[in-house]
């Protein structure tokens, strides 16, 4: 619906702009009612609303959890987003690389994996075409797993990784 644009009347830009002003000033008062112990308010229908900060608490409480749980594991664990980004990481990926140099200080956080794999060159680069072939399989519901054992040549020792790449529930 497109609403007429007239001398005296507000935009729809203006008027959404004050909305938003709006109910950030109100979350602010609610907030200051009730010293910052009160997460959600309910409305007389029963429509809740939660607070800015109880957002932000549970984001970082499930983040923080999920950290915990891929930290508790000992395989070497990289969260990609569905574009291939490396989002995170666990410890037992941090320290390999860290021994082994094999990543920059930000430990490939940002760096897109797929990218990364599809430019591969030389000895490794079949098996990193697989690798980047079968996670984009993963990731767009062609299959629901991928498995990939690979060689890894560090500066004092050979390892071998089985990759193993699953979804993890949105």
């Amino acid at each position: 619906m497109k609403e007429a644009i007239s001398p005296g009347k507000n935009t729809v830009g203006e008027k959404i702009s004050a909305l938003i002003a709006t109910l950030y000033q109100t979350e602010r008062r609610l907030e200051e009612l009730t010293a910052g112990e009160v997460d959600t308010v309910t409305d007389a229908e029963g429509r809740v609303l939660v607070l800015r900060r109880a957002q932000e608490h549970l984001r970082h409480y499930e983040a923080l959890k999920q950290a915990a749980i891929l930290n508790a594991l000992p395989a070497h664990i990289a969260l990609l987003d569905k574009a291939g980004v490396i989002v995170s990481v666990n410890n037992a990926w941090l320290d390999f690389a860290d021994n082994n140099t094999l990543l920059s200080t930000d430990h490939g956080i940002g760096l897109n994996y797929l990218q990364i794999c599809d430019s591969a060159v030389g000895e490794g680069a079949v098996q990193a075409h697989t690798a980047a072939a079968g996670i984009r399989d993963v990731l767009t519901g062609k299959v629901p797993t991928f498995s990939l054992e690979y060689p890894c040549a560090s500066a004092t020792q050979q390892y071998w990784f089985l990759m193993t790449v699953t979804l993890l529930a949105e």
